[in-house]
């Protein structure tokens, strides 16, 4: 009862199972490039976040320098007279604060020496 006309199952069953597994290969090659390109993505996400933060930090620090050079500035330029004398009274007109007698030296105190100090003093 063998017709010549009926199909190999056997071949064409193999066939079918080369093509799935082709295309399952396929698939699988597709989803691998898919998650790469994911995974670059990311890692291009977080260098362009990296530099961002890192142009942030050196904005800052040029800020901050700026604003250390102006403070040193105001502090180093020349004191006016009149200034000189508003400042003075403010320093000296402060009442003087007794500490803790804890706090206060007790005993001997040392010689001064391989510092600078007056030899005496004038009126």
């Amino acid at each position: 009862m063998a017709d010549n006309n009926s199909p190999d199952y056997k071949a064409l069953f193999l066939q079918a199972e080369k093509r799935r597994k082709e295309a399952e290969e396929q698939q699988r090659q597709a989803e691998e490039r898919q998650k790469q390109a994911e995974d670059e993505g990311r890692r291009e996400k977080r260098r362009r976040e990296q530099e961002e933060e890192r142009r942030k930090q050196a904005e800052d620090e040029g800020r901050q320098e700026k604003e250390r050079r102006e403070q040193l500035q105001k502090l180093s330029r020349p004191t006016t007279f009149v200034e000189f004398l508003r400042h003075s009274h403010d320093l000296l007109s402060r009442p003087l604060r007794v500490e803790i007698p804890s706090r206060s030296i007790t005993g001997k105190i040392p010689l001064p020496t391989g510092k600078y100090y007056p030899i005496r003093l004038e009126h």
